[in-house]
């Protein structure tokens, strides 16, 4: 329909520009308004209430005065208004133009106050484009309201839904799926977001206005914890580090206590442990290339027992939290949280590089204790060994090729430096990239380079050693019980056995062997 009356419209500017103003009047008094009528139904189509500015605008022949140009009215309206002209200046009038659209049908659909309008609505439109959950759950909340209501909850309600999360439809939808793994304790499949959100709404015999109340408070949430700048100084850090992770499967817990934050059931420094914890965690698992996959249930169960255990009562929710993700998980082969010993052994000689926790890592070990923080957005990963092997560097380093290509991708070969010292640095030798360093002696991360004469494999070595110690010291293994995944009891194993055990689940033979010998000098 409406863009069908777009297209009306801009016919009747056609007629507008050639002085046809009886077919504007035809127009008009057809097609275009209730002539007899007051303002509020003056105009046939009223379009959804987001767009309804614009479409304005476009009826009242105000184009100048539409702000939001990316709105899909306006740019539906000069896209017709482009086609229209083309098909002009080939020979056909505007007349032609009009008496085509008479080859459109309109089905209208009468249905009682007995019928639910939404299940017709979904019905028909299975054929058509095909939905988002996110406007499958406007319509599901506005459609069976009065159209006075509809209009008070959209800009009540809905519109602010929108600024705080966002107008995209497909982040709208993420922000449903979570909403709904704090309330029914899973996450939900992408492909189930609105059939399990009517699902819930309907077994909990919801009112929709506290129902929306509710949204907007989570929506408040996701956009102090997800998008402001100003963040409170006492988590900052932990929440920037928890933005970077930039994961669906932890934000639900993370919002719910926020949320318990902002209702004043836990303190500023509290959230900060909350949230370190869960960035350690999951930057733990990413850096050493573990699936996330595997923890999608994690989070929202353990949100239900956190709750459960505290019962109103959050002055050990991180004693809680950690036992729920960490403990609980020490023996299950995917959820785990790596250890310190752990962390050593999958990062010592991995390659890094295109591991998505790297560069959160390398910010925070940059940032940690330095009184004088530098502008991260203009940095960018450094390899000290360049990641082509030269001939230069190959004598350099006194070594082969494949030697050389194995440690290039190793944590202690990287680092940062600003964009432009970066491509000056280039394929060049120690001597010159250091000198470049040099330059950059206000980074806390290469403080450390500037005295190294000559950049060898042993100093690839120990810096890895170094900045995996770093790692494990900034985002740390905490204190808990190693208990069993299936009950509660405690399992008197240590962590080393439980790593242990783990490694010869493995199939790298060598590895185990390593680990065997390291355990027995132990």
């Amino acid at each position: 329909l409406t863009t069908t009356f777009l297209t009306i419209y801009a016919v009747k500017k056609i007629f507008e520009e050639n002085n046809e103003n009886d077919k504007v009047s035809q127009l008009n008094g057809q097609y275009l308004t209730n002539p007899y009528h007051n303002d509020k139904i003056k105009y046939k189509l009223k379009p959804l209430v987001s767009d309804d500015d614009v479409y304005k605008c476009i009826v009242e022949d105000r184009l100048e005065d539409i702000d939001n140009t990316n709105s899909n009215v306006y740019k539906n309206y000069i896209f017709i208004s482009s086609v229209l002209k083309e098909l002009i200046n080939k020979g056909f009038s505007a007349n032609d133009i009009l008496m085509a659209l008479d080859k459109l049908y309109v089905v209208s659909v009468p249905i009682s106050e007995e019928d639910n309008a939404q299940k017709i609505f979904e019905s028909i439109n299975s054929t058509g484009e095909k939905l988002t959950a996110a406007d499958l759950i406007r319509n599901y909340l506005l459609m069976d309201l009065r159209s006075d209501v509809q209009e008070q909850y959209y800009a009540k309600y809905w519109k602010k839904i929108e600024e705080n999360v966002s107008q995209d439809s497909k982040i709208l939808e993420m922000f449903f799926r979570i909403y709904l793994s704090i309330k029914m304790y899973i996450l939900v499949s992408k492909n189930s977001v609105y059939r399990e959100f009517v699902d819930w709404v309907e077994s909990q015999n919801l009112e929709i206005k506290d129902l929306f109340e509710d949204l907007v408070e989570y929506a408040k949430a996701y956009k102090e914890l997800m998008c402001d700048d100003d963040v409170k100084d006492t988590f900052k850090n932990s929440v920037i580090d928890f933005r970077k992770i930039n994961s669906d499967v932890p934000l639900g817990i993370v919002m719910e206590f926020y949320r318990l934050y902002k209702e004043n059931e836990i303190n500023d420094s509290v959230l900060n442990e909350i949230i370190l914890a869960i960035n350690s965690y999951m930057i733990r698992r990413s850096i050493c290339d573990m699936n996330s996959q595997n923890i999608s249930k994690l989070f929202p169960s353990a949100l239900r027992k956190v709750k459960e255990k505290c019962s109103g009562d959050y002055s050990n929710v991180v004693k809680y939290l950690n036992q729920e993700i960490v403990g609980n998980n020490a023996n299950t082969s995917g959820s785990f949280m790596p250890t310190d010993k752990q962390m050593m052994e999958m990062l010592h000689s991995a390659s890094v590089y295109k591991r998505p926790a790297l560069r959160i890592i390398l910010d925070r070990i940059e940032l940690h204790n330095n009184p004088a923080p530098v502008d991260l957005s203009k940095l960018s990963v450094e390899h000290l060994m360049p990641q082509s092997p030269t001939d230069e560097w190959l004598a350099e380093l006194d070594t082969d090729e494949e030697t050389y290509l194995n440690n290039l991708h190793r944590l202690g070969n990287l680092t940062l430096a600003s964009k432009p010292d970066n491509s000056r640095m280039g394929n060049l030798i120690w001597e010159y990239k250091n000198e470049v360093l040099k330059d950059t002696a206000h980074l806390t991360l290469n403080m450390e380079l500037l005295d190294v004469d000559k950049w060898t494999i042993d100093k690839i070595e120990s810096r890895t050693i170094s900045l995996i110690e770093k790692i494990c010291s900034i985002f740390p293994y905490p204190e808990v019980d190693v208990s069993s995944s299936k009950n509660d009891e405690i399992n008197t194993k240590t962590a080393l056995e439980v790593s242990k055990e783990k490694l010869f689940k493995g199939n790298n033979f060598d590895q185990v062997k390593n680990q065997v010998i390291k355990c027995n000098n132990e």
